[in-house]
């Protein structure tokens, strides 16, 4: 989002995805060339390390405001007011940071690494759907419900609990279009991460992503996070395996799955 705001990548300027985020030579995946887009959807790391490090130079807060504006730290369940009674429907929800020390803002590496989920980046499943929700809305940030009302037996309301935005910048809604058919793109692009969705009945877009937790035990959190039906979003999406392993299976058939029985209940409901 912040390479599309900074018009950083032009649809012609191509990054080297031979290479990792510190520029060696990436024996497990060799890309070769990509531009932007392609990049997103095959998700090479090195274009991403290379924007960072640009972007940083200008803005060094660039990837705290663009967290800030996608709901990715900071808590994002409903708060308000219900009887004069401060009620807090996700009691101690987590909240994500992007950084443990400011002093690593200014090191182009750790820019790089933090850049691409990596350093001392956290999230939380929640906060990377409310993400997902956000762009599928044109961004539009929204506080999270358990629960959209309380009723009596007799089904009148005792208290509803109506949509709260939450505060602060949001993305533009050019910014958020392009977000949108990057995403889409994921899935719709031959090598991309997402390719394995692409017959599914409903159009979906979404992202991939891979956060190592412990080098040496080669621990990592696999993630596939999306929304569908593409043109008319009604879903936002997480799956995601905990501390597992390189040759574990990827999240998205799970995501697939999930997609398919939830598109199966909705027809159910249209032909009924």
């Amino acid at each position: 989002a912040a390479a599309i705001d900074y018009e950083a990548a032009s649809p012609t300027r191509t990054f080297n995805c031979n290479l990792t985020i510190d520029g060696k030579t990436d024996k497990q995946r060799e890309l070769g060339m990509l531009n932007f887009e392609n990049s997103f959807a095959q998700s090479c790391n090195r274009t991403f390390a290379e924007l960072s490090q640009e972007i940083a130079e200008k803005d060094p807060e660039f990837l705290d405001k663009y967290a800030k504006m996608l709901g990715l730290v900071g808590e994002t369940g409903w708060q308000g007011d219900v009887y004069h009674t401060k009620v807090t429907q996700l009691h101690h929800e987590q909240t994500g940071k992007v950084w443990h020390d400011d002093d690593l803002k200014k090191d182009p590496k750790m820019i790089a690494k933090t850049a691409i989920g990596q350093q001392d980046v956290q999230t939380t499943p929640l906060a990377i759907a409310n993400m997902m929700a956000t762009i599928a809305r044109g961004g539009k940030k929204e506080q999270v419900k358990a629960v959209s009302k309380v009723e009596f037996n007799n089904s009148t309301t005792v208290v509803d609990f109506p949509n709260q935005s939450i505060g602060g910048e949001t993305l533009s809604p050019y910014t958020t279009m392009k977000m949108q058919h990057l995403l889409r793109k994921v899935v719709t692009e031959e090598k991309g991460t997402g390719a394995s969705l692409r017959d599914l009945p409903v159009e979906v877009a979404g992202k991939s992503g891979t956060a190592q937790t412990n080098i040496e035990k080669g621990q990592l959190n696999k993630w596939f996070a999306g929304y569908f039906p593409y043109k008319d979003p009604k879903y936002a999406l997480v799956t995601v395996s905990f501390e597992t392993k390189e040759n574990s299976t990827s999240m998205t058939p799970l995501f697939s799955d999930i997609v398919k029985v939830l598109y199966s209940k909705d027809q159910d409901k249209i032909e009924n």
